[in-house]
């Protein structure tokens, strides 16, 4: 079908998203995505590895068919799964603190595959690469073209990541990043991200007011007294963050949110949040905790 799809004169019928990098088709039931500037970068490598992995035959949609011009990896086709994105699914919920246990819960499931199989999910907080469906409470990875295996990357960053304060904490720090490739601990501060996005509306990649983004850091990334200020900056504005919308100090998803930016492993259990939906809700503006 994808061969069929590729001779077509008519795709832009077909046409549901013209990204940076790829453009996205939906055809007879199908997405098919189509990278604008093939490069050597051979993501069927990639496909070819995940396909062999638990995370990949349980919580993603499935690969149909590979195309290649020129020896050039160049097209995919996947299939269509049932959901709507995460953040939709809490839009309307009259208490998102508890309705989000059923994304925690599944969500440490897949914490735990991805890093028996050192699979990091690099996109999962960008707004629709993650499907719930409502009826079977099930998640399902949608952009796996975003993921990175063991043997492979596209070596590509959320450019959320690359102009805010986390710049320096996971790109300079063996904590998150090992040469190209990104380490498990991501996955977890994504989660955190995805949390505070779906819960609050809020984001801890917001675009920062004290300018310590990617200019600075191109000049300054081998200043480590400047390196050390912007991440002592950073855990005050974390702190205030927190602050702002009432979280609990004395409660330890307050002290694992603030390691996001220590040297020490980051944590996520679904305990904490199930504590905090016990014990908490949201004010009426959906901005703060109350107890």
């Amino acid at each position: 079908m994808l061969t069929e799809f590729l001779t077509l004169n008519n795709k832009k019928d077909f046409l549901i998203h013209d990204g940076a990098r790829w453009k996205t088709y939906y055809y007879k039931n199908t997405y098919i995505k189509i990278l604008i500037k093939p490069n050597k970068l051979d993501y069927s490598l990639l496909f070819h590895e995940l396909r062999k992995e638990p995370l990949f035959q349980e919580y993603c949609c499935q690969i149909l068919d590979i195309h290649k011009e020129n020896e050039n990896f160049f097209a995919y086709q996947i299939t269509k799964e049932k959901g709507i994105s995460i953040e939709k699914s809490l839009k309307k919920s009259q208490d998102p603190l508890y309705d989000f246990l059923v994304i925690a819960k599944q969500f440490c499931e897949i914490l735990k595959l991805s890093k028996q199989s050192d699979i990091v999910l690099k996109d999962i907080n960008t707004k629709g690469n993650m499907l719930y469906n409502p009826r079977t409470k099930q998640i399902k990875i949608i952009d796996i073209d975003g993921l990175q295996t063991k043997h492979y990357s596209d070596n590509l960053i959320h450019e959320h990541i690359l102009y805010s304060d986390w710049f320096y904490t996971i790109l300079d720090h063996p904590k998150y990043s090992l040469g190209e490739n990104f380490t498990h601990e991501m996955n977890i501060f994504l989660f955190y991200e995805l949390f505070f996005k779906i819960v609050f509306r809020k984001s801890l990649l917001r675009i920062p007011s004290n300018h310590l983004g990617y200019y600075f850091s191109k000049k300054y990334i081998q200043e480590k007294s400047f390196i050390k200020y912007a991440r002592t900056k950073q855990e005050n504005n974390l702190k205030t963050f927190l602050n702002y919308l009432n979280f609990p100090k004395q409660d330890q998803l307050y002290s694992k949110i603030i390691d996001l930016i220590h040297d020490s492993p980051n944590d996520l259990s679904y305990e904490d949040f199930e504590f905090l939906a016990n014990h908490y809700k949201l004010d009426l503006e959906k901005k703060r905790l109350i107890r």
